[in-house]
């Protein structure tokens, strides 16, 4: 970032006299109650709601998820959440769509299905091999064996 210009030199230099490390949330998974604690206790003022925690299966849902926003992005999904909950837990329903898991939010078709969609893109499909390749009623197809 110093290289390209977009962070002070000066100011690294100052900041790096003692680094700290913080690893990302989904490496602290027990910190993540702690922390929806917090978030509860310092959004419910702001936006004017009485939520008083989260439900076993939210929860669960939350220590699933990968946490690619870390903290920053764990405190707007509670406070998305605290807003819609307005009173009570926060349950499921209260959460993004995004934090359950992938092979949930997969919906299954029958397997019937797929293929019927499978064959008939390939027989909708152009032929793309050449015109050497394919046999033409003119001429004979060549012998198996040499003569």
């Amino acid at each position: 970032m110093v290289a390209s210009g977009d962070f002070r030199q000066d100011l690294f230099y100052r900041l790096n006299v003692f680094p700290i490390w913080i690893p990302p949330l989904r490496e602290r998974p027990d910190d993540l109650a702690e922390l929806v604690r917090h978030f509860l206790r310092t959004v419910n003022p702001l936006v004017g709601s009485q939520v008083t925690g989260i439900s076993g299966r939210a929860e669960e849902l939350l220590l699933q998820y990968h946490w690619p926003g870390n903290v920053r992005e764990l405190r707007n999904v509670i406070e998305r959440a605290i807003i819609l909950a307005r009173t009570g837990k926060i349950e499921v329903r209260h959460l993004p769509k995004n934090l359950a898991p992938r092979a949930r939010r997969q919906t299954l078709r029958p397997l019937e299905n797929i293929e019927h969609e499978h064959i008939s893109g390939v027989l909708k499909a152009p032929l793309t091999t050449s015109s050497a390749r394919r046999p033409s009623s003119a001429s004979p197809a060549p012998p198996c064996t040499p003569r």
